[in-house]
């Protein structure tokens, strides 16, 4: 994906999940491999029973850090991927962005929620989210005719391009897409 930013119209909202990935390499890079080189233990101190090697209190600081924040992070991370789909795609219906980025992002999109946990939620998220707004009396059947056709669309297209489903396996997880819609955990 980085090299189809590299190379189409820039959106800098792109660069959003990008930094929160690169936040999370740069300081698991920085805590097992620079801290240890820059700050190596003493040479009395002693592995711990569990084979570890004692660790700084920053790289402790760090470690906790990382684990603490990690999962929120992907959500994070999931949701900026969606809405930036929902960007791409306004941009491709008025003619900013081309519909083959639209194409290509979807793509990588479908691959992501094939593979991540998180992006599945995050679409069940916005699925929870858009039944609760059209449950109201007050929306227009128009809204709620829409929202429930785009649901089936985003569904069918992930039942279409669930490649387990053709390999023989049991899926990704569910039906649903890149579309920026709605997912259904199977199981």
């Amino acid at each position: 994906m980085a090299l189809i930013w590299l190379y189409s119209k820039p959106i800098f909202y792109a660069l959003l999940p990008f930094a929160v990935y690169s936040t999370f390499h740069f300081l698991t890079y920085l805590r097992t491999n620079l801290l240890p080189t820059i700050l190596p233990p003493p040479p009395s101190s002693v592995a711990s029973p569990g084979g570890q090697k004692p660790q700084s209190a920053l790289s402790e600081f760090i470690a906790k850090f990382v684990k603490n924040n990690y999962d929120y992070s992907m959500h994070l991370v999931a949701n900026l991927e969606l809405f930036l789909w929902a960007r791409i795609f306004c941009g491709a219906i008025i003619f900013r962005n081309s519909w083959i980025l639209l194409t290509i992002y979807t793509i990588f999109l479908r691959t992501r929620y094939s593979q991540s946990p998180f992006v599945r939620d995050a679409l069940k998220g916005i699925e929870v989210r858009g039944n609760a707004l059209t449950a109201d009396n007050n929306i227009p059947d128009g809204v709620k005719s829409a929202w429930n056709t785009m649901k089936s669309s985003v569904k069918s297209f992930g039942e279409f391009t669930d490649l387990g489903r053709y390999l023989g396996g049991g899926g990704a997880g569910g039906a649903g897409g890149a579309s920026g819609g709605v997912a259904k955990k199977a199981q």
